[in-house]
């Protein structure tokens, strides 16, 4: 008879504070913790946990909480799957339930094996937001990783700067052949800021991308009208009017849309 075997999880906060450590005797009855490790918020690379075996059923307890904008007035506070904005950071580890959210798009804060998974129902501080979830081996390292899925307004005026180069604007192309392909490269890197712009609730970037729906490189006019979609959450084609016109209704009141997934490479 396999023995089941449990993983404890704790989320490494952004600024300084303790971590909390369950020994073993706390956990459920039948169930033998073999590893405990930290995923670091403010970490771009995936913690690494040891290989599992296939087929096998391991139980991964997560807890802690993480903030996501600590440097200004209006805190984020999260943990393996919900948040809360919190005005000057007061009380971050009891929630008020009525202002707590999922995360966003369906995803989870804390992700296994680069996919977002369902952590069950909130936890607030009493329970030391605590998630459980069983995880089925696949004979491979399993890891961790925290997504920032909360857009942020505050890097708008640095991607403005990147796009204030002359060499990156106006690179739309419409009425011929375009043979330079650095042209293109650079076409292809001011749509990338107005995709980013457009995430962090600029209008600007969505002015870009409206003006890239009609670039004659397919694979431009095809790249601004995804993300045009999947940002706004309308569909008004490659047709630039009905998107400039939603854009002139909306622009005030345009929120971040940060994206739900991490890209590797």
């Amino acid at each position: 008879m396999k023995r089941k075997v449990l993983f404890y999880l704790s989320i490494l906060m952004m600024i300084t504070t303790s971590v909390m450590i369950f020994s073993p005797v706390m956990v459920k009855a039948g169930w033998v913790l073999i590893w405990e490790g930290d995923v670091n918020s403010a970490s771009i690379t995936p913690v690494v946990g040891p290989t599992l075996e296939s087929g096998e059923i391991y139980l991964i307890v997560a807890s802690e909480i993480f903030w996501l904008d600590p440097l200004t007035d209006q805190y984020y506070v999260a943990d393996a799957m919900y948040y809360q904005g919190t005005p000057g950071g007061t009380d971050s580890w009891n929630w008020n339930p009525a202002l707590v959210n999922s995360a966003p798009g369906g995803q989870s804060f804390l992700q296994i094996d680069g996919a977002s998974v369902n952590w069950g129902p909130f936890s607030n501080g009493d329970t030391g937001h605590m998630y459980t979830y069983y995880y089925t081996g696949t004979g491979a390292p399993i890891t961790f990783f925290v997504a920032e899925l909360l857009g942020d307004r505050e890097a708008v005026a640095a991607l403005n700067k990147i796009h204030s180069h002359n060499c990156l604007q106006n690179l739309v192309t419409s009425n011929k052949f375009e043979a330079d392909y650095i042209h293109e490269r650079r076409a292809m890197l001011e749509l990338a800021i107005g995709r980013a712009l457009a995430r962090c609730g600029s209008s600007d970037g969505f002015a870009i991308l409206i003006s890239y729906l009609a670039d004659n490189r397919a694979l431009l006019a095809e790249g601004a009208h995804s993300a045009l979609a999947s940002i706004s959450g309308r569909d008004y084609g490659k047709d630039t009017q009905p998107w400039r016109g939603w854009l002139e209704e909306a622009k005030d009141s345009l929120k971040p849309c940060p994206l739900g997934e991490r890209l590797d490479g």
